[in-house]
């Protein structure tokens, strides 16, 4: 690239921010599977028990 415009790195910015939300984003909902999963097994588990 001979000239340092702006945009591209501005865009590259944005895309960046843009993987990184994406990234949080499956992070987060993937815990909160989890998470729930870890909940029903729980009451799986006191059903057993019951």
């Amino acid at each position: 690239m001979p000239q340092m415009s702006p945009m591209p790195w501005f865009s590259l910015m944005i895309f960046y921010l843009l993987i990184l939300f994406l990234m949080t984003s499956i992070i987060y909902f993937s815990s909160m599977n989890l998470k729930s999963t870890k909940i029903m097994e729980k009451k799986n588990f006191f059903s057993l028990q019951w």
